[in-house]
């Protein structure tokens, strides 16, 4: 008898990564038109703020991995989401190009965190014999993201302001820290 793949917490760990990876494709995608707008960056800088970001997560990753195992799953998913959910709130009150960097950097350090004890998890909620399987549908909650968030992010950013992206960044990453807690 096969065991079951679609249980109640693979399926909140799969939410809980798309509206991790929607946060970020979605500010990905407005982050440099952000600066040029906000704070009259260069196209080079405005490149940065976007992809600093990536370096931050890069970071995490590096030292996660060998964490995850010392701090445990759950406690370093719930740290890298609640940290995760500050710096996104942390949007708000960016008001210089500087500020701007540190949050994103902070933010990419809280993705690193966050997704390497998701994907730990949720490795360890996949039943052994159907491990690949799991995988191969857990990974389509980070693609439907990828094909979700920049559209969003862009009819956001042309029918509202930054700041009704970052509330709606704000929920979506709520969400994501939501299901991680009762998964």
């Amino acid at each position: 008898m096969k065991q079951p793949l679609w249980t109640k917490d693979f399926l909140l760990f799969i939410g809980s990564n798309f509206f991790v990876s929607l946060n970020f494709y979605i500010l990905m995608t407005t982050m440099t038109l952000y600066s040029i707008q906000q704070f009259a960056a260069s196209e080079s800088i405005a490149g940065l703020t976007s992809s600093i970001f990536v370096i931050g997560a890069l970071l995490a990753r590096l030292i996660a991995g060998g964490t995850v195992e010392k701090v445990g799953r759950k406690k370093m998913l719930y740290m890298g989401l609640i940290l995760f959910l500050v710096a996104t709130a942390l949007y708000f009150i960016s008001s210089s190009l500087i500020i701007l960097f540190i949050v994103r950097i902070v933010h990419g350090v809280a993705f690193g965190l966050a997704t390497t004890a998701l994907n730990t998890a949720v490795m360890d909620s996949l039943p052994m014999e159907r491990r690949g399987e799991g995988t191969g549908y857990y990974s389509l909650s980070s693609t439907a993201a990828t094909a979700i968030g920049p559209f969003l992010g862009i009819w956001l950013m042309n029918n509202y302001d930054m700041n009704a992206i970052f509330t709606f960044a704000l929920v979506v990453t709520a969400f994501a820290l939501l299901f991680a807690l009762i998964a």
